[in-house]
């Protein structure tokens, strides 16, 4: 009951984010299971396309951004398996790019022991990480960027 109740206490504004991001991130999660890689990336890309100029400059403290990451990590609360870091990542990118920003999405490796490797994804901006922070971050080598690729 305190839940429902602190998410109608919730500034509209904040409540929408909430509900688009945890929508969304469910739809990404869904398509990270059911279509390949490439063919969700496109479609993100696709359907990011910005609906407004931005009237602020496109850094990683710009209000837009700080929604969309505190309303993914909310989500991620309330949401039934814990929706791992390129889910997560993707629906930052998802929400930003419609916010007129260019967001980086990262995706690198890191050995682990002696025959594992463990792979972690994470938004830029600027080359500032709004989402996804490690301690160990700099340990991953980033895979080359998605951006111009031929998908």
């Amino acid at each position: 009951m305190s839940q429902g109740y602190n998410f109608l206490s919730l500034p509209r504004m904040q409540r929408h984010a909430l509900v688009k991001a945890f929508f969304l991130l469910g739809l990404i999660r869904l398509g990270l299971w059911l279509l390949p890689f490439q063919q969700l990336y496109q479609l993100l890309v696709r359907w990011s396309e910005p609906i407004a100029k931005p009237d602020y400059p496109p850094s990683a403290d710009a209000k837009p951004v700080r929604w969309a990451v505190w309303a993914v990590e909310m989500s991620c609360l309330y949401m039934l398996g814990h929706p791992k870091c390129l889910a997560r990542a993707l629906t930052v990118f998802f929400l930003v790019r419609r916010r007129g920003m260019q967001p980086d999405l990262k995706i690198g490796v890191m050995k682990q022991g002696d025959h594992g490797i463990v792979a972690h994804a994470w938004i830029e901006i600027n080359g500032q990480t709004v989402i996804g922070a490690l301690p160990d971050l700099d340990s991953y080598i980033p895979l080359p960027s998605l951006e111009g690729a031929k998908l």
